[in-house]
């Protein structure tokens, strides 16, 4: 179950599809007993929960206190861990109520309410067009919800300032950011 939340750490997952997955690995086991083991879990901060901003009622994301748990369950782990190190730092920085994510239409990794800040988190953005429109096309719809967001992305080690649609978007390597 625990290799399964890793694999979805990226991903929002709720209890009937981590149910599901699991049975799909041939174990049989009920939505009740996996809702007792995350809550387990959380409990011994393994893992912690961010909700949806936009909407309390869809599935929480969920991540690892310990990134290293993630290169021990999945094989190409970069990119999960990366988003997870800076989930840990939201939290270290703001606290476990004041991170959220960001779903509604479209997805932003994490959103900070009280410094109307959103974050998003890519490996590598500038040599790759399609990720560098999904990353700015987020921000954008992002600032017609909730307009005047500061707008971050967090990169592996790219460094530079992003404009689109008179919105700045300050794209900075993640160990820049973690020593600010």
């Amino acid at each position: 179950m625990l290799k399964k939340i890793a694999e979805s750490v990226t991903k929002a997952l709720s209890f009937n599809r981590l149910t599901n997955i699991v049975k799909s690995a041939g174990i049989s086991i009920g939505k009740q007993t996996v809702i007792n083991y995350v809550g387990h879990m959380l409990d011994s901060y393994l893992i912690f929960s961010l909700q949806n901003y936009a909407s309390k009622k869809t599935s929480p994301k969920y991540y690892f206190m310990d990134t290293g748990l993630l290169g021990l369950m999945l094989l190409d782990c970069r990119t999960a861990q990366l988003e997870n190190l800076v989930a840990v730092e939201l939290i270290r920085r703001y606290g476990f109520e004041n991170v959220y994510f960001f779903e509604n239409n479209i997805e932003v990794d994490f959103y900070v309410p009280s410094e109307n800040l959103a974050i998003q988190v890519s490996m590598q953005v500038l040599e790759d067009v399609d990720t560098l429109e999904r990353e700015m096309k987020a921000f954008v719809k992002l600032n017609q919800f909730i307009p005047d967001t500061k707008c971050l992305l967090v990169t592996n080690s790219e460094e530079t300032i992003l404009k689109c649609d008179d919105i700045e978007i300050d794209m900075i390597p993640a160990w820049k950011w973690l020593l600010d």
